[in-house]
């Protein structure tokens, strides 16, 4: 075997014997053997980053997957890999209201891509006016399929959408005063939301 920077798994090599001349020459009872080469080089992939944020007004945030290969001196995949995204839906924000919908899909890294290959999606914020604090969109990775791939150790990526809305509690006037023997006055408390 010669020792290769594929990615490419398994391989076999098969040997009969046959075409046997001579007098008293026959084949025995196992006339074919297989030798399994077993590939030494693996790939992964991941998200290349567990988080991210971005504005709600309209913000986005591209996240990016990667591939890791483990050949030394690097090295290519043999064969297309892919992995599906999805939104998982266990985040706290709401798709199509705090942002805008992420289909489920499938990133292809083609036959030759090397160590570090990335593919991205974008997670984009939708403006709203509620006061609402920030909320998070979580991102799942799942069913790699190709030749020497796995998924790796960071399968999930929460981006958090951070809030534009605040608000602030005040009182209208700074002072009142009311008389010892007894009354009353109005205090009022003005709320102000802005963004």
């Amino acid at each position: 075997a010669v020792d290769d920077a594929d990615v490419e798994g398994s391989e076999t090599i098969g040997l009969s014997l046959g075409n046997l001349t001579g007098p008293g020459a026959s084949l025995g009872g196992q006339s074919t053997h297989t030798i399994t080469i077993t590939d030494d080089d693996t790939a992964t992939i991941a998200f290349a980053t567990a988080t991210s944020s971005l504005a709600e007004d309209g913000g986005s945030s591209t996240v990016a997957v990667t591939l890791s290969l483990s050949v030394p001196g690097g090295g290519t995949i043999t064969g297309a890999e892919t992995v599906q995204l999805s939104d998982a839906g266990t985040g706290t924000a709401t798709s199509g209201i705090d942002y805008a919908t992420i289909a489920n899909q499938t990133l292809t890294f083609a036959a030759g891509s090397s160590d570090g290959a990335t593919r991205t999606v974008t997670v984009t914020g939708l403006a709203d006016a509620l006061l609402e604090g920030d909320e998070t969109i979580v991102l799942q990775l799942s069913g790699v399929t190709g030749t020497g791939v796995s998924l790796g150790a960071t399968t999930s990526h929460t981006a958090t959408i951070t809030d534009d809305e605040s608000a602030a509690l005040s009182f209208a006037g700074g002072a009142a005063s009311i008389p010892e023997t007894g009354g009353s006055t109005t205090v009022t408390v003005a709320l102000s939301v802005s963004g």
